[in-house]
């Protein structure tokens, strides 16, 4: 796990397929929605989004284009409603 830019990380799951990424994704979001968080005496709930994209072993793309192609389907997840998982 890796903080990329402000709101965003990145979660390398080597050998997981697409369900199993998807799975994993779906429980951190639900544990996210679920989290209340205190700050100066006021309840807040977050809701985070998440884009997965899966990269075939045979496929030579650079690690800007991994993260360009990740950074769609994360994008895609927030203009689809947001507190999502797509894939």
């Amino acid at each position: 796990i890796a903080r990329y830019g402000g709101e965003e990380f990145l979660v390398c799951l080597p050998n997981a397929n697409v369900k199993i990424a998807e799975n994993i994704a779906e429980r951190m979001r639900k544990a996210t929605e679920e989290t209340v968080f205190q700050h100066n005496g006021n309840s807040l709930r977050i809701t985070a989004s998440f884009g997965i994209y899966h990269h075939q072993p045979k496929q030579t793309e650079t690690m800007q284009e991994l993260i360009q192609k990740v950074d769609e389907k994360l994008y895609l997840a927030k203009s689809n409603g947001r507190n999502r998982v797509e894939t």
